[in-house]
């Protein structure tokens, strides 16, 4: 842009000399003049500082992480599949840089226009148009002989082009790790660097979250009420896990407890308002009053 806006200086220059003759003698020493000021109006735009909102637009990458889908047959992994995108909003909510498109819109558009989020149809791109996504982040989850392979592709919307893909094996109980490295190293596609961690930001605490992951596979496993068990023995532990809080309100609601749901859905609105999950968890009370 500023290449374009000093071509046209110098054309506008031109024209001026050219529609006002001066004698030779001081052509060519107005010729350099007005390119020596028009150099300068050139260097203050350059070195002028930017106002906050040109700033936020010009760092701002609007991307939509869509629900990564279950890639075997085994319909258990799919709450798994689907706590991994919840994990994947949390890493990339750190970059000031990223805009990212809340869970409940995007669950709307899939509902409204019957849409899936599977990766071998262009759906996650037509997902990512209607959301006005610039990115779109979709993947999968298999498991491979106790281990969970994901696989995560984050595409440009408009030209449809695989910026970044990225794989990652991992235990059940290492998650935490895999999803934060695979966040950086996707990311890394837009030039954005997510702040480092180490392991012990990553996993505070490594026997409430493996309490938790294992309350999880109990939970696609459907058995709610020893998934319950575990989310209660996390929260024991650390009563900031906001995720086991989520989805032991998720598990109540799936298991027909639906005050036990409301209550734990309204414990983590108060006590995790600026989460990722926080939309979705009001969307889940806002119905529940309509029914």
């Amino acid at each position: 842009m500023l290449r374009t806006a000093e071509r046209k200086r110098n054309t506008v220059l031109l024209y001026l000399l050219c529609a006002n003759p001066v004698p030779n003698s001081i052509g060519p020493v107005l010729f350099v003049g007005l390119f020596v000021i028009g150099d300068a109006v050139s260097i203050w735009h350059r070195t002028t500082p930017a106002s906050a909102d040109e700033k936020a637009l010009s760092r701002t990458t609007k991307v939509a992480v869509i629900p990564l889908t279950n890639a075997s047959d085994d319909s258990r992994l799919t709450p798994i599949a689907e706590a991994i995108a919840d994990m994947l909003l949390v890493q990339l909510s750190r970059a000031d840089t990223l805009t990212l498109v809340e869970r409940t819109e995007i669950e709307r558009v899939i509902r409204e226009q019957a849409l899936t989020n599977s990766t071998k149809t262009d759906q996650p791109l037509r997902l990512g148009k209607v959301v006005g996504a610039q990115f779109v982040l979709s993947g999968s989850v298999l498991e491979v002989d106790g281990e969970l392979l994901i696989t995560a592709h984050l595409v440009d919307v408009a030209s449809t082009r695989v910026v970044k893909s990225h794989k990652v094996r991992t235990r059940p109980d290492r998650l935490d790790r895999a999803v934060a490295r695979l966040s950086g190293d996707l990311m890394r596609g837009l030039d954005v660097e997510l702040p480092e961690l180490t392991d012990e930001q990553i996993d505070k605490s490594p026997e409430s979250n493996q309490l938790f992951m294992r309350g999880l596979g109990l939970h696609f496993a459907r058995m709610p009420d020893q998934a319950i068990v575990y989310f209660l023995k996390t929260m024991a532990i650390d009563p900031q896990h906001a995720r086991a809080r989520f989805w032991c309100g998720i598990t109540y609601s799936e298991a027909g407890e639906t005050e036990h749901a409301r209550i734990e859905m309204t414990r983590f609105v108060k006590q995790f308002p600026q989460h990722p999950l926080a939309p979705r968890a009001k969307q889940w009370l806002a119905e529940l009053d309509r029914k």
